[in-house]
């Protein structure tokens, strides 16, 4: 994979982002590359790490601009093909940037694809579950389509690649580059909250008053697999099920009848547990990564959760999946972690994690730096102004075969 700098065709380019995941992304490239945002009611900042783009905006902001039909989603619009988008001119909104950046392989997104001009290139970025969790004959297809149609494809691991390659052909290969997505948080995390504000965030969640405190999870989806966390913890000894209590966050990714299963597991179960329905702010996140001993995660697939890394940024023992792609990216760097290859296994890795709590701080005292180096905007910023470069200098091969 190239590894080389690549200087912009020309000065005071222009990039747009459109994708399921952007708004995740943009403000912080926005604040760390110093690129000044176009005339769509971004914030305007200026800076100089940045010397490949001007301006950029977003897809959402273009779609605030254009009058939408009452009853279908934008995608829903573009499937049926609408009429509305063309006679309000969203088609043409998407002319005239110099770039691309599509943050999805998620089908329901790649009708943006079609907005854009052939000629132009595209950096099409995988999270994860758009990778992970997709499956079907006419969803290959779109997103095989979306592959060889993208100058570049972003990813956050080897493993990835070679899920990605596996999948969708190695002809892909030298297209890929390896990215991964910063985490505003990490400075917020340098610093402990006091010992008070930690108890009134206790308080004011609801979270029993124990000697361990354990995170499950980090959404309210059914791939963080909860009810078969706590089946696996309620078989802890009792002597430390008494010393633990155990937090769900579950604000947001899932149906309330899933989250009404997990209370109701709950009840039931002999753990001092509790959900947090609500969104947190930043604030509230950075008491609950301190007040955590460890964190467990157990999905049923994920890329490079920045949950566990904050977690373990703020000196939480992490547990995770031996399954999921950490190896190159965390472990080989020299992030601390344990890791279960079932269920079963958890209650004894979670008593050894407890046990072991003073070593532990050690060794995630020595992670910090790694964490830095992976998601960090200030530090991780760099390889995306990279790839932009990359995208804007190599010649377009797009044709109407790719559409």
């Amino acid at each position: 994979m190239k590894t080389a700098n690549y200087e912009p065709r020309t000065a005071n380019q222009r990039l747009l982002h459109c994708g399921v995941f952007s708004d995740l992304f943009i403000a912080d490239l926005v604040r760390h590359a110093g690129i000044r945002a176009s005339a769509f009611g971004l914030e305007v900042l200026k800076g100089d790490r940045n010397d490949a783009f001007d301006s950029i905006t977003t897809a959402d902001e273009i779609a605030k601009l254009t009058p939408r039909h009452p009853s279908l989603s934008w995608s829903e619009q573009r499937e049926r093909g609408d009429a509305t988008l063309k006679l309000a001119g969203f088609d043409r909104r998407f002319d005239g940037f110099d770039l691309y950046h599509l943050h999805t392989l998620f089908v329901k997104g790649l009708w943006q694809l079609d907005l854009i001009p052939l000629e132009k290139p595209i950096v099409l970025s995988i999270w994860g579950s758009d990778l992970l969790r997709v499956a079907g004959e006419y969803e290959y297809g779109r997103q095989l389509a979306a592959l060889r149609r993208a100058s570049l494809v972003t990813v956050q691991s080897l493993e990835l690649r070679e899920i990605l390659l596996a999948k969708f052909g190695r002809e892909l290969g030298p297209k890929v580059r390896l990215t991964t997505f910063g985490s505003a948080r990490l400075p917020l995390l340098k610093t402990r909250p006091s010992d008070a504000r930690l108890d009134a965030f206790r308080a004011e969640q609801g979270i029993p008053k124990r000697e361990f405190t354990v995170v499950l999870g980090h959404a309210a989806t059914p791939f963080d697999r909860h009810l078969e966390m706590l089946a696996a913890l309620s078989r802890l000894p009792d002597a430390w099920r008494d010393r633990i209590a155990f937090i769900l966050p579950m604000a947001y990714g899932g149906k309330s009848d899933y989250v009404d299963s997990v209370r109701a597991t709950i009840a039931k179960s002999p753990l001092n547990a509790v959900v947090l329905p609500a969104m947190l702010n930043d604030e509230q996140i950075v008491c609950l990564r301190h007040l955590s001993d460890a964190m467990v995660y157990l999905p049923e697939s994920d890329a490079l959760s920045g949950s566990v890394q904050e977690a373990i940024y703020a000196g939480a023992s992490a547990v995770v999946g031996s399954w999921l792609p950490y190896n190159t990216r965390l472990r080989r760097s020299g992030v601390f972690y344990r890791d279960v290859v079932s269920f079963d296994e958890l209650p004894l890795m979670i008593v050894e994690a407890l046990s072991n709590r003073a070593a532990d701080r050690e060794a995630i005292a020595r992670s910090r730096p790694a964490i830095e180096e992976l998601s960090d905007w200030s530090k991780c910023v760099r390889g995306w102004l990279s790839v932009y470069r990359e995208a804007c200098s190599e010649p377009q091969m797009n044709t109407d075969e790719h559409r």
